[in-house]
């Protein structure tokens, strides 16, 4: 079995990784965002109705 790929078939296969390393970037920047939002707005939240102490 070989597994040297030239040409398209590699040009599709690097086209495949990039895509998939944009997607997993995207997903976990989204995970992370969305945590610090959530945290940031009940930090806010109690700060507003003195619910802290």
């Amino acid at each position: 079995m070989t597994t040297e790929y030239g040409g398209p078939g590699f040009a599709t296969i690097e086209i495949a990784h990039f895509y998939e390393y944009v997607f997993l970037t995207g997903l976990i920047f989204l995970f992370w965002a969305s945590a610090s939002n959530r945290c940031a707005y009940r930090y806010h939240c109690l700060l507003a109705c003195n619910c802290y102490r």
